[in-house]
């Protein structure tokens, strides 16, 4: 008996299945991405605090309009990634990164970069990075061109 799309002898697929879906591989598999994904993200995010002289407090206290302490201190210490890209994109403007560096915090945490065709948004973005605003600036900005998305309400 053949596997019809492959041509694959069913014994033979049987094997590859079961190679495939080896539980304990798959589970190694999930948890090294995710120990990249921390790392990474959780290191960048460090480096540019350290650069822009902040603290977890003084980076808490500015992102307090968007975020809970909570909710911060988990995505520093690794234990949970952003669920919405506009978490990142808060840490970014209030650590006063470049658009390439936010680009890099962007895609450590699986978003996608800042794109001037794509959204109306990231173009506010991209001016205030570039122009050093702040986030309340960055997100009055948002409010007034009417972008499909705002940091804080």
């Amino acid at each position: 008996m053949c596997n019809m799309k492959r041509n694959i002898p069913t014994g033979e697929a049987n094997q590859e299945i079961a190679k495939i879906h080896d539980r304990n591989g798959l589970d190694v598999a999930i948890h090294d991405r995710e120990s990249y994904f921390d790392t990474i993200f959780v290191r960048d995010v460090a480096h540019f605090m350290e650069r822009a002289g902040m603290t977890r407090r003084t980076l808490t206290i500015a992102l307090a309009p968007v975020m809970s302490d909570g909710q911060l201190y988990s995505l520093l210490n690794g234990n949970r990634r952003p669920s919405k890209r506009i978490y990142v994109i808060a840490i970014g403007v209030v650590l006063g990164l470049s658009v390439d560096d936010m680009n890099i915090l962007l895609k450590d945490s699986e978003s996608r970069g800042l794109d001037t065709k794509r959204s109306v948004g990231d173009t506010v973005i991209i001016y205030g990075l570039a122009n050093k605003k702040n986030l309340a600036d960055v997100n009055d900005m948002l409010h007034e061109v009417g972008a499909e998305y705002v940091l804080f309400d």
